[in-house]
């Protein structure tokens, strides 16, 4: 090929030279050079001309393609939080049966290995992430009933899944962890200080998280791949349905319809709220309706 080197002091340098002084051309010293090093690889692609090249930017040639490694986080300075956090993130883009340590190194910057220092399996990051997860469902509003602070609750989760639909397979797994959640004991001493009996006021703090984390199981289940929902076109074929009917057949369901303009899931939410949290003031000597 008519390339020389005057010295090669490193190992690739050597095996650049040896390259170069042999009779193969470009792409079979490429080949060769390939398995030792991906800045040997730019050496000669640079030397011989064949483009202009960096090693700290992607490039090809043929069939054979490089891009610069990822900068790895110096060891030690990866916390545990944020590899579960990370790991959150990865779910959201990814889906939960998608998740991979790999995947959650990359997101970090660290190598896959390093990040065992955390957590024994996978299994293990799954719980440590459901903990997370907990901690962010359920934060305490300040609110100074427990009605209120209950519909708060509520609301949160509700719009916490509805951002993160991937995340809603972490509630169902088994974990062997606990999780402390200081709001459930805010609300449950509101609520036995108003005269909820202590078994009474889990059965419905219980009631309306799970009522509120089906709901949205349904609206995900229902959502359409262009955001909109089924339970909407539905409600409009039935609507048109009762419109068309004669004015004798199911007058009341007729009536009902004709009142309401669209289907509301926001509306239909807040209805199942009101109504569970006005059933558990029944439960209390002296009902306080007025106070949420």
């Amino acid at each position: 090929m008519g390339y020389r080197l005057c010295s090669g002091r490193t190992t690739s340098g050597r095996v650049l030279v040896s390259l170069l002084n042999t009779s193969l051309d470009v792409s079979e010293c490429v080949r060769v050079a390939w398995p030792y090093s991906r800045y040997l690889l730019y050496e000669l692609l640079h030397f011989c001309g064949a483009f202009d090249c960096s090693p700290d930017k992607s490039f090809s040639f043929g069939s054979l393609s490089y891009a610069p490694m990822r900068q790895q986080r110096p060891r030690g300075t990866t916390t545990r939080e944020s590899v579960i956090s990370a790991a959150l993130d990865v779910i959201d883009d990814v889906g939960f049966d998608n998740l991979t340590i790999r995947a959650v190194a990359a997101a970090v910057s660290a190598p896959p290995m390093s990040l065992y220092t955390h957590f024994a399996n996978k299994e293990e990051l799954l719980d440590l992430m459901y903990v997370e997860l907990a901690r962010r469902l359920y934060p305490d509003s300040g609110e100074q009933t427990w009605q209120g602070e209950l519909a708060a609750l509520a609301r949160h989760v509700r719009s916490t899944l509805l951002a993160h639909p991937h995340w809603t397979p972490l509630l169902s797994r088994r974990v062997s962890v606990t999780s402390a959640v200081a709001v459930r004991e805010r609300i449950l001493t509101l609520m036995v200080e108003s005269g909820i009996r202590a078994d009474a006021a889990l059965a419905g703090v219980s009631a309306v998280v799970l009522g509120t984390i089906g709901f949205v199981l349904a609206e995900h289940r229902f959502r359409e791949g262009d955001g909109s929902s089924a339970f909407d076109r539905r409600f409009e074929r039935l609507k048109t349905h009762f419109e068309e009917q004669p004015e004798g057949e199911e007058p009341t369901t007729r009536l009902a319809f004709a009142g309401t303009p669209s289907f509301a899931m926001q509306k239909s939410f807040e209805m199942m709220l009101e109504t569970l949290i006005m059933g558990l003031e029944q439960h209390a000597p002296n009902p306080l309706k007025d106070s949420r």
